[in-house]
């Protein structure tokens, strides 16, 4: 099984990268995702990325495209994927295909939305406030920019901190605020403060000696 640390940074041993090319083509990537311990998405992601195709390319079923049909509107993509068991990728071009678009940038904002917006916005995070509000972190961000809401720079939760120091040493800036739901500068300012830093991949580390 993979290491806790492999799947926060997204490491594929060697080990595990044999197995995927053997056992992907034959298919039930669940089975094998649930034998590497990695999420079925990152294994799908990783399959996609080595160029790997299951014999028999998998169809999109008749209740994967009624959800599909239903959630894509409203659903955060990346959320959908995983309970979907696509990538993130699959879902947006089979939306595409089906003619689905997002509803955030017709939907107007209540006065509702904006006035819980603008209580929330500066100590909560802007992840759990589009969570909360059923709209994107894109358009809360817009949304708070047009208003002249910003964030408490001080504020940041427990849970957010802990989230921090776990990600941040072996996990891409952006991809943490995407987790978190702040700006990469915050992100890195954050980080300076708490006496964090990036650990040297083995890869930079051999770029170094070359």
């Amino acid at each position: 099984m993979a290491k806790k640390d492999n799947l926060i940074r997204g490491h594929w041993s060697e080990k595990e990268t044999n197995l995927l090319k053997k056992l992907y083509p034959k298919g039930n990537p669940k089975k094998l995702a649930d034998r590497l311990g990695r999420p079925l998405t990152a294994v799908r992601q990783r399959a996609y990325n080595l160029g790997l195709k299951m014999e028999g390319s998998r169809n999109w079923s008749d209740d994967e495209l009624k959800l599909l049909r239903k959630l894509y509107e409203t659903e955060n993509t990346k959320k959908l994927a995983k309970r979907l068991g696509w990538s993130p990728k699959a879902v947006g071009r089979k939306a595409n295909k089906m003619g689905l678009k997002k509803r955030d940038a017709n939907r107007p904002w209540t006065k509702t939305e904006t006035e819980l917006l603008a209580k929330l916005y500066p100590n909560v995070s802007i992840k759990q406030i589009a969570d909360k509000l059923g709209r994107s972190t894109k358009a809360v961000e817009q949304r708070a920019h047009k208003i002249g809401v910003r964030k408490t720079g001080s504020y940041w939760s427990k849970q957010e901190e802990r989230l921090l120091a776990k990600l941040y040493p072996t996990t891409n800036t952006r991809v943490i605020a995407d987790k978190i739901g702040r700006p990469p500068a915050s992100i890195v300012q954050k980080a300076f403060r708490m006496g964090l830093r990036k650990k040297i991949s083995q890869w930079s580390k051999l770029s170094h000696k070359i």
